[in-house]
């Protein structure tokens, strides 16, 4: 995202209505309600916020609204380009009725098709190729959405309780999943089949997302209800290392292979060390709980989103960016 993108209390709430910085130099208002999630344009010349309003377009760095867009969904919860950057998917729908995805056109966002995928609100989605999403939503389940057809190719079930965030590894061939049932999950994208499941954590896990690209196995990070940040390999089911934050994470982003940014309950980013395992530096963001986190894909900043539309710009250091 939430991607993108969320505890049971944080996902009732939503449906219902860095770091070592510089300075915080653009702030934004979407309206007031609450940023369920917000994602960089493929040129990261606009940033995309998605709320109960609808979308937002706003130009980076400034955060000047560029125009708001309409969705079906009274609830888009999240946001994702295609492989190729010419789509853009929006998941969302009805709390406990209908999960949506809604597939725009970039950079027109002309709208080309909508697709009813799940019985409960979707959380997460992730592109497999260019014409097939996959979706998670509150009702457990994953699918595998087929664009041309509209139709579910593959129905991945073993969570007990929603699913909350969704990130892809090893070219796409691998999807890992993180749930409110405590648990993350490993599947074959290619077969549909249940890999592994790892349940370490000891509350709801809130978002994984994957680190760049490096020699090795495939490393992703998970943040959950029980403060920790664990750094995984995913495909051999093994966990590297934790840390323990004073507040909970409610969205990560890495900045590089060695970095994560995690936006937090207590609207402030920290900035994370994943081998040393320490705390870098602290900044205050939102004012309120801070849902979503972006990083810049020039790291041109950092971008935070939280309760009552507030987003906000907060610029990197040299020393950060050289850590590689």
């Amino acid at each position: 995202m939430l991607n993108s993108r969320k505890d049971s209390t944080f996902v009732c709430w939503v449906i219902c209505v860095l770091l070592v910085a510089t300075s915080t130099t653009s702030t934004a208002s979407a309206a007031d309600s609450h940023i369920s999630d917000i994602v960089f344009s493929p040129d990261g010349k606009q940033l995309i916020a998605s709320s109960n309003e609808g979308l937002a377009i706003y130009r980076w760095p400034d955060l000047s609204l560029i125009k708001r867009i309409s969705t079906e969904s009274p609830h888009p919860t999240c946001l994702r380009f295609s492989p190729t950057q010419s789509y853009l998917a929006v998941g969302g729908g009805i709390p406990s009725e209908s999960g949506k995805i809604e597939i725009f056109n970039w950079p027109t966002l002309t709208k080309t098709k909508t697709i009813m995928a799940h019985s409960d609100q979707i959380m997460s989605l992730a592109w497999r190729d260019n014409n097939t999403v996959i979706t998670a939503s509150l009702d457990h389940d994953i699918r595998v959405i087929d664009l041309q057809n509209g139709e579910s190719k593959q129905l991945l079930q073993g969570h007990s309780r929603g699913v909350i965030d969704l990130c892809l590894i090893n070219n796409r061939s691998t999807l890992v999943s993180g749930s409110l049932d405590q648990s993350i999950r490993v599947w074959d994208t290619n077969s549909g089949a249940l890999q592994r499941t790892s349940s370490n954590h000891t509350h709801p896990v809130q978002a994984v997302a994957v680190a760049p690209s490096m020699d090795g196995l495939p490393l992703m990070a998970s943040a959950s209800d029980d403060r920790t940040i664990r750094i995984w390999q995913p495909t051999i089911g093994r966990l590297v290392r934790f840390i323990r934050l004073e507040t909970t994470p409610l969205d990560i982003d890495w900045i590089d292979s060695k970095t994560i940014a995690a936006s937090c309950k207590d609207g402030k980013v920290h900035l994370i060390d994943t081998l040393e395992l320490e705390v870098l530096a602290t900044h205050e963001a939102i004012n309120g709980w801070a849902f979503c986190i972006a990083c810049h894909p020039t790291l041109d900043g950092i971008a935070v989103a939280g309760e009552r539309g507030q987003i906000k710009r907060i610029t990197l250091d040299s020393e950060t960016t050289n850590r590689e």
